[in-house]
């Protein structure tokens, strides 16, 4: 039984445990085979390779550094006008509610969303919050006081020294 056992074929090569094949030198253009007939790796090629793909990554690391720093500036100036687009708009409704009339205009803006912007339908509801306009109706029942024109162009004309026109 113990022939059995026994391999039926010896193996071709016998390599001792721990020993590294070394891929034979190949001229220059060719390719390097190691012992067992595979595609063997050059060492300078190999570090050639490496050393080209650590400046690839660092390059793409380094755009990609410059990039977030960008992202930030990019975030920071959309912030900025976002800003001054609300301030603008905030200037807009107080010239509204200045050319209306309004006596306070931070009281108006509070309410004026509940009436959808509109300052004319604001000065509806709220008359407080503006000016009221104030008209002189009908007359005041006393008669004019003063010369009449005519007076007043002669007085002018005898204090400038000029003949009064008849």
């Amino acid at each position: 039984m113990a022939e059995d056992q026994e391999p039926k074929e010896a193996p071709e090569e016998t390599h001792e445990v721990g020993a590294e094949s070394k891929p034979e030198a190949a001229p220059e253009g060719k390719e390097i085979v190691d012992s067992h007939g595979q595609e063997g790796i050059s060492k300078a090629k190999y570090q050639r390779e490496k050393a080209a793909w650590e400046a690839k990554v660092a390059d793409l690391q380094a755009k990609l550094d410059g990039k977030a720093g960008e992202d930030d500036r990019v975030a920071k100036l959309e912030a900025d006008l976002k800003a001054m687009e609300e301030r603008l708009s905030d200037e807009r409704v107080t010239a509204r509610l200045a050319a209306a009339g309004c006596v306070n205009a931070k009281a108006a803006k509070a309410v004026l969303d509940d009436y959808d912007g509109d300052v004319d339908k604001l000065r509806d509801a709220c008359p407080y919050l503006f000016r009221q306009e104030r008209r002189q109706s009908g007359s005041t029942g006393g008669s004019p006081a003063g010369a009449s024109h005519e007076d007043r162009v002669r007085k002018a004309r005898a204090a400038a020294g000029l003949p009064s026109k008849k």
